[in-house]
């Protein structure tokens, strides 16, 4: 029924309306019917097509290997589509040697898709899509996220993937457990400006402008802290996860001492009382010279029952820090409202401190 209401709507409409404004009015229209404009006639088929294909995540099981199968099939009969997909997401979520290998058609469609801008691959199988990146190259890429791919030589097809896109400005690579670092030869990725993965890739990059860095705190830091100052552009964005509790003290010196002029942090501890941790991040907070946002977030089901001391300590993080714009513990947030603070929204906080970039850019940077 809602075909041929759609069906009737395209005599009038197609009468008065230049292609243009149709395809601009299709682009902001919702996926749902994106899909039934393309079976209304051939013109719409036309117009709606590339807007449908422009976003694409393809999620692979044991009961879905024909869905991504399909629609790489039909960009390879049809290469005049690959143009249209500008981002593109592969989830392979089966772990077991059934599907040993990518598929030839997944990899022959990517080569075509030349105007890719945001690439998202993830496969934890040891002979997945991860390793096999040395032959694709998209010379518009801006943000990727490369995870899993567990093999002896991750890093160096990683390295050269990453070689061949120096247009990329964000990227998220999480190593898995106890690899090996790559070559620091620090030619990599010049105009990178966000980056989420582990401490020991950075030698490997060559930007002056990282303005938002997450990564997991681990005994490397202080080695490698004076390289991520010089990677790193005022007012950096820090986001450190798993902080052993008894180091918290030991890793606000090293940021002190290394990255003066960290603007705001974010910090997730573990092993370690909460209480003694907020004391000690208490006492650490005078001697920040440019910090305007501090988060401190608990673990997954560790939050206190009782918020209200966390409200004090926010307090007093703002009496021992003037220059603090916003802080925030937990789900309890302030910020500075004129001069005085006020309660707000967590959500609100992370708008302020620019903390979704993490959760945001990387995931939709070309949507």
């Amino acid at each position: 029924m809602r075909t041929r209401s759609a069906h009737r709507a395209h005599m009038r409409i197609t009468r008065w309306l230049p292609n243009e404004v149709l395809t601009e009015i299709i682009q902001n229209a919702l996926r749902a019917d994106q899909a039934t404009l393309c079976r209304v006639s051939k013109l719409f088929h036309a117009l709606a097509l590339p807007s449908l294909n422009r976003t694409v995540v393809l999620h692979t099981n044991d009961s879905s290997i024909c869905i991504p199968e399909a629609f790489c099939s039909a960009i390879i009969r049809n290469p005049e589509r690959a143009d249209s997909v500008r981002s593109l997401t592969f989830v392979q979520e089966s772990y077991d040697a059934v599907h040993p290998e990518p598929s030839e058609t997944l990899m022959e469609s990517l080569k075509l898709m030349r105007k890719l801008e945001h690439l998202s691959l993830e496969d934890h199988r040891p002979h997945g899509v991860v390793p096999r990146l040395t032959s694709l190259t998209f010379p518009n890429l801006l943000s990727c996220i490369l995870l899993g791919g567990n093999t002896e030589d991750r890093s160096l097809h990683i390295t050269g993937f990453l070689s061949r896109h120096p247009t990329i400005t964000h990227l998220r690579l999480r190593p898995p457990p106890g690899e090996d670092l790559p070559v620091p030869d620090g030619s990599l990725l010049p105009r990178l400006q966000c980056y989420d993965g582990g401490l020991g890739w950075l030698p490997s990059f060559s930007a002056r402008s990282l303005a938002a860095v997450r990564t997991v705190w681990t005994v490397e830091f202080p080695s490698l802290a004076n390289k991520l100052s010089a990677l790193t552009s005022p007012a950096l964005t820090l986001s450190i996860d798993f902080v052993q509790g008894d180091q918290i003290t030991r890793l606000l010196d090293q940021l002190l001492t290394h990255l003066p002029h960290l603007g705001i942090l974010k910090l997730l501890c573990w092993r370690m009382s909460t209480e003694e941790i907020l004391t000690q991040i208490t006492a650490s907070l005078p001697r920040f010279r440019r910090l305007e946002y501090l988060a401190y977030d608990y673990l997954p089901g560790h939050s206190p029952d009782d918020a209200d001391n966390d409200r004090e300590v926010l307090k007093t993080w703002a009496s021992v820090c003037p220059i603090l714009k916003g802080s925030c513990i937990g789900e309890i947030a302030a910020r500075k409202v004129g001069e005085q603070w006020e309660e707000c929204s967590r959500s609100v906080f992370d708008t302020d401190a620019g903390f979704l970039v993490f959760d945001n850019v990387l995931s939709s940077s070309s949507e």
